[in-house]
């Protein structure tokens, strides 16, 4: 419950590829055919918007702060490349700020 609760949803939308869930085809994103993609800011900007429409209309209890991408190839080990995504929110009607960290 509360900020826990929160924090699932983001993970559990972030890391959902869009198409995988049944009746729901826009639920989550499409960052996983962005993994071995160049990182360039055309590319940053229209993950983050994906993010934030799809967190806008599945999670609208929260505002979001900022999205924060970064790329490395040893986000997972072994030299596999990886995604991941920093997010600030804040639940609507709080001023408080939850901070959450996704790696793809």
């Amino acid at each position: 419950s509360g900020y826990s609760l929160i924090k699932d949803q983001i993970r559990q939308f972030i890391l959902t590829s869009k198409g995988e869930r049944v009746m729901m085809p826009d639920f989550g994103t499409s960052l996983m055919n962005f993994v071995f993609e160049p990182f360039t800011s055309n590319l940053v900007t229209l993950l983050a918007t994906d993010i934030q429409e799809g967190v806008a209309k599945y999670i609208p209890n929260i505002n979001v702060n900022y999205i924060r991408f970064f790329q490395n190839e040893n986000l997972h080990g072994f030299g596999l490349p990886g995604i991941q995504v920093q997010m600030s929110v804040s639940p609507k009607k709080s001023l408080d700020i939850i901070n959450i960290k996704v790696k793809i």
